[in-house]
């Protein structure tokens, strides 16, 4: 479709704010190797894990890692979207997606970092490599069947994980790894609840969170957004009129993606901060990540707007 010059203007705004997503991820590398600082929760986490024998003492920060990777991935996406003005029906997918890689790498470092048990740390991680090698599995089976490579490869980390989980949580059953998995005392929770959690804890520590009612209701919007659900789609639709046939255009409705874009940046933001705390490094430490997102959204940082969030149609 064509959008006229001030969209594309803004469009790569938009762009520019959710690439500095990514890069504030990539920093971590950059600027730490993500080692943890001396000290720190993170860093007392791997003495302990080590002390304990697990195999890879930095499992729960790699994991924590993996859920921030998928939401800068997914800002990049956003990012290509709207460089390319192919964001119409789209942006939604990926907003949703920042929203469950954010939400999952808060989840496994837990509420209150420094006053929890490490071990607990390492429960909800182990809960999701079991998730994870159990969905690889099943997929490797029905793509390949149980004498496929991937398959075969698949079983075998299954094993490997479920080792690792029983040495280091031997009081672990069976039934505790059917659904919901259970280790030590914590549960697996899917991804609504996930996601509610996670704003829940954003605004218990002043960053404009939601409560659960209206993050399920946001969820289920981007949700809806992702599936073709008739009103999503129906809502950006207009009717044209031509000489004896009848035909559409998709609305553009720039608030809309404003909004679609504040939020990804503010999960991104607030999730990269809650990392940064449990590792000990100090966050966005030259501004350079706080001053591309004040030029581009200039109430983002203003408590009144910082739970704004996408709703259907543009409407409040």
């Amino acid at each position: 479709m064509t959008l006229d010059d001030a969209t594309k203007e803004r469009f790569g705004e938009l762009a520019e704010v959710l690439s500095a997503c990514r890069e504030a991820f990539l920093r971590i590398t950059d600027d730490h190797h993500w080692e943890p600082a001396p000290g720190s929760v993170a860093a007392q986490d791997i003495t302990e894990y080590t002390r304990m024998g697990i195999r890879d003492p930095r499992i729960v920060l790699m994991t924590v890692c993996c859920g921030l990777q998928d939401g800068a991935n997914n800002c990049g996406g956003m990012c290509g979207l709207f460089v390319t003005g192919e964001a119409i029906g789209t942006v939604e997918q990926l907003t949703r997606s920042v929203l469950e890689g954010c939400a999952y790498a808060a989840w496994t470092i837990g509420d209150n970092p420094p006053a929890q048990d490490p071990k607990g740390r390492l429960a909800r991680t182990y809960i999701q490599h079991r998730w994870s090698t159990v969905k690889a599995k099943e997929d490797a089976q029905r793509l390949g069947g149980k004498e496929s490579a991937p398959f075969l490869a698949a079983a075998e980390t299954f094993k490997a994980v479920r080792a690792e989980l029983d040495a280091a949580f031997p009081l672990t059953t069976g039934k505790d790894l059917d659904h919901p998995i259970t280790v030590s005392g914590q549960t697996a929770v899917g991804l609504t609840a996930a996601v509610q959690w996670f704003m829940e804890l954003v605004g218990r520590y002043g960053g404009g969170g939601l409560d659960r009612t209206v993050t399920e209701g946001l969820y289920g919007f981007l949700s809806n957004s992702t599936h073709p659900t008739l009103y999503t789609i129906l809502q950006r639709l207009r009717p044209v009129a031509h000489t004896g046939h009848w035909g559409s255009a998709q609305e553009v409705d720039i608030e809309h993606f404003e909004r679609l874009t504040k939020f990804a940046v503010g999960t991104m933001y607030n999730a990269l901060a809650w990392v940064y705390h449990y590792a000990g490094w100090e966050f966005d430490v030259d501004s350079e990540f706080a001053a591309v997102i004040e030029r581009v959204l200039p109430d983002f940082f203003r408590a009144e707007t910082a739970n704004e969030r996408p709703t259907e149609n543009g409407e409040e």
